[in-house]
């Protein structure tokens, strides 16, 4: 139940006294509709006022009402209908449904409360924290082919529909999407000027990138060359941008057991968290990292920003960061980026400020695929490419891919990032799995 602004039951149903009802409305079937509208506003802290405004009443006059009602100025409201900020020149009246007919949902308003002086950024008492309807609180789980992964979100999905009608779940769903302004001041001003997407919105952004890590091959004339173990492939184009992938295997023994799930772990935080990516990155590149946005324990959203304190360059990102977890065990950790120039969540004045302070906007569709491989599935191709342990008490490896799509990575220059790349999975083995033989 995302429909936080709604028409009361008494406004959708027309009452008429007892034997008093009209031949000619039998006859006809028409209604004049009155001339008024009676809208129900409910607040992010759950009081609900009905507001009665006249028909023609468009947006921005509506606003004046509701700071009326509520005391909340008309810069820090903020109404929204399925997942979009509605214009002030447009009219509620379209939404409206003749008398007799049953409740329809008008619009759904999100209120933009100002952050209390404990809260980063609120000490001035004009900063603002978004809360965004529609959070889905199930974990995100996947099949063992792209068909059943695909039906499982889809299965979330429609669960997530039925939760709705229950108002207790609503009101904790929409305050568990939050936005966390605790980051840089210019990150801060670019996300004020951002909604944060619809779930129905992030999950279908990961059933697309889903299908993509399940397709994707590198490109023909792609280098290839082992280092370290690695095996490393990538190809670099003015139309596809940077494609890349970094393959290897690492025993599982009784030994040294291996966690498939603390090593992704490892890998989120460095998608995540700046303090496990400044441990994986480049020493004189500068990252910070700040969660956003959260859908549930495995969808959130990062804005990323990468300083080279060298060549004094900035590059930001906005991705959508989720795990899918497979039947057979394997699991997908993927960063698929928020088109900025093309998305609807963002207001023009976020691509003018980003316009004039000079700074590149680029792609982050990168994915680490962890999968363990059975000695009896050890195929041909396999064995050449990657080198399967020569040690035969061994009963099964561990097959860890990173590998992305850059399109952008050619117009900022990022093509030269690929010996940055194995640096970082080389920190990553060090840190996480075992010493890199041969490298001091």
């Amino acid at each position: 139940m995302d429909q936080l602004f709604s028409f009361p039951a008494a406004a959708a149903e027309m009452t008429l006294p007892a034997g008093s009802q009209s031949e000619e409305g039998d006859a006809s079937g028409d209604v004049t509709p009155p001339p008024v509208l009676l809208l129900r506003l409910k607040m992010l802290d759950e009081r609900v006022i009905d507001l009665t405004v006249r028909r023609d009443i468009t947006v921005a006059e509506f606003r004046v009402h509701v700071e009326r009602a509520t005391q909340v100025p008309i810069g820090l409201q903020r109404l929204i209908y399925r997942g979009k900020l509605l214009k002030d020149g447009s009219s509620p009246q379209p939404y409206d449904t003749p008398p007799m007919s049953p409740p329809a949902v008008l619009m759904t308003a999100i209120e933009l409360d100002p952050l209390p002086s404990s809260c980063p950024g609120g000490d001035d008492g004009k900063s603002s924290a978004f809360v965004a309807t529609g959070a889905s609180g199930l974990s995100f789980q996947a099949g063992g082919s792209i068909l059943q992964a695909i039906a499982s979100l889809r299965d979330e999905q429609r669960l997530y529909q039925e939760r709705l009608h229950d108002t207790a779940r609503v009101t904790e769903t929409i305050r568990s999407i939050y936005l966390n302004h605790g980051v840089d001041a210019v990150a801060r001003t670019l996300l004020s000027w951002w909604t944060p997407p619809s779930t129905d919105f992030c999950f279908e952004l990961a059933r697309e990138a889903l299908s993509r890590v399940e397709c994707f091959r590198m490109p023909r004339g792609a280098t290839s060359v082992n280092c370290w173990g690695w095996k490393v492939q990538s190809h670099l184009s003015r139309k596809k941008g940077l494609c890349f992938s970094l393959s290897k295997c690492f025993v599982d023994s009784p030994s040294r057991p291996l966690s498939i799930e603390r090593l992704a772990q490892t890998i989120w935080d460095a998608r995540a968290d700046s303090a496990a990516a400044s441990r994986l990155g480049v020493g004189f590149v500068e990252a910070l990292l700040s969660v956003v946005a959260q859908v549930n324990d495995k969808m959130i959203i990062v804005h990323r920003t990468l300083r080279d304190s060298r060549q004094a360059w900035c590059v930001r990102t906005l991705y959508l960061l989720f795990w899918v977890e497979h039947e057979d065990g394997r699991i997908d950790v993927i960063s698929r980026d928020l088109d900025r120039t093309a998305s609807d969540t963002w207001d023009a004045n976020a691509h003018r400020i980003a316009e004039d302070m000079k700074e590149e906007w680029v792609d982050c569709f990168t994915w680490t695929t962890f999968r363990k491989l059975n000695r009896e599935s050890w195929d041909d191709r396999l064995k050449e490419s990657l080198q399967p342990p020569a040690d035969e008490s061994t009963r099964a490896v561990w097959l860890v891919d990173y590998a992305g799509n850059w399109p952008s990575a050619f117009a900022v220059g990022m093509g030269r990032w690929q010996r940055e790349m194995l640096l970082m999975v080389l920190r990553w083995q060090m840190n996480n799995v075992e010493p890199v033989v041969g490298l001091a």
